[in-house]
């Protein structure tokens, strides 16, 4: 802002600082429109259309710093038998569970996303393999746990998840190729016994993360 030979220094900024607020104010309420936009209803994690234009970005973001990437797929484990015997409100329960506990385990520069059913998308920002090893590795052996009534009785659920991995850039370069290989892992993992999570290799050597005995 400039100010005319009619204009004195306060009225200028008390001009500027209205239009502050004003700014703040749209930027505010813009940030709080694409927020309820982009989370989920039910688990309050980010939802399939935040994922399908985020992935891209991030991807963008490692390609330039030329920094790693990893994406995991995580589905539970024979989620619709939780639907069936104990009701869906029984199953919205797991799945709230489930999406803080991913939350509360990863980092605030990291994504989760709901982007299925029972199904989560983990975008891990600046993580090589060998991190996202560990990370994994520590998901798999937690214990999740939900209390759900069982003809009256409070009963204590126990759910698993399957899953699949790829690292950016050595899986691939294009968000399609690593969510299909991602993807192809993840049921590479359901097949051979759930409970699980393969990360893709590109000689096929698919490292395989299952949890520690207890």
């Amino acid at each position: 802002l400039t100010a005319s030979g009619d204009w004195g220094r306060e009225p200028l900024l008390r001009l500027a600082e209205r239009l502050s607020r004003f700014v703040t104010r749209r930027w505010q309420s813009q940030r709080e429109v694409n927020l309820r936009i982009h989370k989920d209803g039910l688990t309050g994690v980010f939802n399939r259309a935040y994922f399908d234009s985020q992935f891209p970005l991030e991807l963008e973001r490692a390609r330039r710093s030329q920094g790693p990437l990893t994406l995991v797929l995580a589905d539970l484990d024979h989620f619709k038998r939780v639907n069936d015997r104990y009701g869906h409100p029984a199953g919205d329960r797991v799945l709230k569970m489930m999406a803080r506990r991913l939350q509360d385990a990863l980092r605030r520069i990291d994504h989760v996303c709901r982007v299925g059913g029972e199904e989560f998308a983990l975008i891990l920002t600046d993580t090589p393999a060998e991190a996202a090893h560990e990370v994994v590795g520590r998901l798999l052996d937690a214990e999740y746990t939900e209390t759900v009534d069982d003809e009256g009785h409070g009963r204590p659920l126990r759910v698993t998840f399957s899953a699949g991995a790829v690292t950016f850039p050595g899986a691939g370069l294009d968000p399609f190729e690593l969510y299909r290989k991602a993807d192809a892992m993840l049921y590479l993992s359901k097949d051979l016994g759930r409970d699980q999570c393969h990360f893709w290799d590109s000689e096929g050597q698919h490292l395989r993360l299952v949890p520690r005995p207890n």
